[in-house]
């Protein structure tokens, strides 16, 4: 009866155990977590899952409070010892900015979106068409021109519709550029000008590892990321109406962590997302889960990235981004 009694008492002991969210850190990113056996962790490979490279990534589980160290298996099979690390959750709200750059942030967004904006960046976008073809065509030999548009005119809109139609094909690709403010301020407007013409907003995003000064100042990140959008950057967006280049910049060290980034500018390609929560980071990696990636790190201009990245992966995706900066349609692949 006494040992009934301890083994009883231990049972419900144990069920009142303190848990914890904890992470670590793998180079494999077909590995998903099968099971979770006090320090011990089970992975298997995903099926259907190849990487050419090794990437490392962060990987989430639920651990005893007093789990420092885990023990990985794969397949069964022990293969390390990992120490624990943990993220605090929501650090940014702690910054004393946390709300008024929240309401800065959702008048920006509102307004972007409001019918006035969006009229206005249509009347805009086709002011500097016309306005670059009466340039052109001030600097080119009248008849020439005159000829060479004849004969081009029709294959030039076949090719424009082609690339439009095909555009919306790759919903499940990313082109992610990783930047820091350490990068020359006006490198990073290049990128988002380039990014601007290229049109497809949620497919190329901006990532910064984290805020500038620290979480609790967020203000000095906002002011930073508003005047890499601003066109103008004289014109003040507290005060004023200002034009915004249509680009996405976002704060996730996730995505930093999951392809391994140590260096910035660095580009990567990652082909297929597959993402369960649109509302939760893109490199939480029970979330989203990836076919393959690439990535080329170094100071250089947007064009010269996509074409390496091309070299490296076989993507209608990365055509597509480099006929349209190019507008050449010849040098890439015909769709």
């Amino acid at each position: 009866m006494k040992k009934l009694i301890i083994v009883l008492f231990l049972l419900i002991f144990s069920s009142f155990v303190e848990a914890k969210t904890a992470y670590f850190n793998v180079d494999d990113v077909c590995l998903k977590v099968d099971k979770v056996d006090k320090n011990k962790v089970y992975m298997k490979k995903q099926d259907n899952c190849s990487f050419d490279t090794k990437v490392s990534r962060s990987v989430r589980i639920d651990v005893e409070d007093n789990i420092d160290e885990i023990e990985i298996f794969i397949n069964e099979k022990f293969v390390e010892k990992k120490r624990l690390f943990s993220f605090k959750k929501d650090f940014y709200k702690e910054s004393p900015d946390w709300k008024k750059a929240e309401d800065t942030a959702n008048t920006w967004y509102n307004y972007y979106k409001s019918d006035e904006f969006q009229t206005k960046l249509k009347k805009e976008n086709e002011r500097v068409k016309e306005f670059l073809t009466a340039w052109i065509e001030s600097r080119l030999n009248e008849n020439h021109y005159k000829q060479y548009e004849e004969d081009n005119k029709t294959e030039k809109k076949e090719n424009l519709q082609r690339l439009d139609k095909i555009g919306n094909n790759f919903q499940n690709d990313r082109l992610y550029i990783f930047i820091s403010s350490s990068i020359p301020f006006e490198v990073i407007r290049n990128y988002i000008r380039e990014a601007d013409r290229i049109g497809k907003y949620n497919n190329i995003v901006f990532v910064m590892r984290g805020f500038i000064n620290g979480a609790k100042y967020i203000l000095p990140t906002v002011e930073y990321i508003s005047k890499l959008l601003v066109k103008n950057t004289a014109c003040n967006v507290v005060k004023e109406k200002c034009e915004f280049f249509n680009a996405n910049i976002i704060v996730d060290p996730l995505l930093f962590s999951r392809y391994g980034i140590q260096e910035v500018p660095t580009f990567v390609y990652a082909k297929n997302l597959n993402i369960t929560d649109h509302g939760l980071s893109e490199g939480m990696d029970e979330n989203v889960s990836v076919s393959n990636c690439w990535k080329i790190s170094g100071d250089a201009n947007f064009t010269y990235a996509i074409n390496k990245l091309i070299e490296k992966a076989d993507s209608d995706f990365l055509r597509y981004i480099s006929s349209k900066l190019e507008n050449n349609f010849y040098r890439q692949r015909r769709f």
